[in-house]
């Protein structure tokens, strides 16, 4: 399944999907490489020159199923594990990945931790914590980043200190964001709340995205193979109420999603209009305009 699973991804992604499953890690070792002597049991990925290994548990495949889809698109919601009946035992590889959950999400995990110790905690605590109880490892060169970056972005999460997270709580809801000047308006037949992405256009060509926060990630990075490094700059000075919606520090933002190609992390807290209204903000201060920008949604 995980050589099936990574092959798909890697034609999806093209030359890019190395660098998008290079944090993919095990506990000592990556689960995929070049040269498959690094491996315990190496497949090898299609085209891709890459090899993944196969020394996995039930679990671990798929888990590490899930991983993958997630580096490459963003969200692992369209995998979907049809599970056979069987009977009988069979004995598992000699390397065993820790125990997990099929039913469990990282998130999921989070949420019971937090709500076990009843209290706010530190997201490098609830990393190690993870780990240390054997149900889940992030994986990447720092787990407590991976694991903030891509399965902090749940509503039931709410950050309340500097890299510290907690169980949100019934509240006020804030005022709404006074709009800078220069930002693009969304019209009457563009508002999205409660509406499913398909995808977006740029300059007539399409590209897939399945959540709206992925809509923010994928076309920064897809200004930043346009620009290069000047990237940056062109968007600092984009800011919310409170924060910008970039940094180069994950603890700046309070679901950071790392951007390929570039040393900088992007909001991932959005809704559907946010995250609609702040994509055609970065096309103007990338391009100066938001032309040829166009939102498509899921039937």
């Amino acid at each position: 399944m995980v050589q099936t699973v990574s092959e798909r991804m890697a034609e999806e992604a093209g030359s890019s999907f190395e660098q998008r499953v290079s944090p993919v890690r095990g506990r000592t070792r990556s689960f995929f490489s070049t040269n498959a002597d690094d491996l315990y049991r190496p497949m090898e990925v299609g085209n891709s020159g890459l090899y993944v290994d196969g020394n996995l548990s039930a679990d671990g495949c798929v888990r590490l199923a899930r991983r993958i889809v997630e580096a490459v698109r963003g969200s692992d919601a369209s995998l979907r594990i049809e599970v056979e009946e069987t009977t009988g035992s069979s004995s598992g590889p000699s390397h065993p990945e820790p125990s997990s959950s099929f039913k469990s999400s990282p998130a999921d995990l989070v949420v019971a931790l937090l709500e076990e110790v009843a209290t706010p905690l530190h997201y490098r605590e609830i990393e190690r914590r993870l780990r240390e109880s054997r149900k889940f490892e992030a994986g990447g060169r720092d787990p407590a980043n991976t694991l903030l970056g891509r399965f902090f972005n749940d509503p039931r999460l709410e950050r309340v200190g500097r890299g510290t997270y907690g169980l949100v709580t019934t509240r006020q809801a804030p005022p709404p964001e006074r709009k800078a000047a220069d930002t693009p308006e969304i019209s009457e037949q563009e508002r999205f709340g409660g509406r499913r992405l398909a995808a977006f256009w740029l300059d007539e060509t399409r590209h897939e995205v399945t959540s709206w926060p992925l809509l923010v990630q994928a076309l920064s990075e897809q200004l930043i193979r346009e620009v290069g490094p000047s990237f940056a700059q062109r968007v600092a000075g984009l800011k919310g109420r409170t924060r910008n919606y970039f940094s180069t520090n994950p603890d700046d933002l309070r679901f950071p999603r790392a951007l390929v190609n570039a040393d900088l992390y992007v909001e991932g807290n959005l809704v559907p209009d946010g995250a609609a209204r702040i994509a055609r903000r970065i096309l103007v201060a990338v391009r100066g305009n938001d032309d040829g920008f166009r939102i498509e949604l899921a039937e």
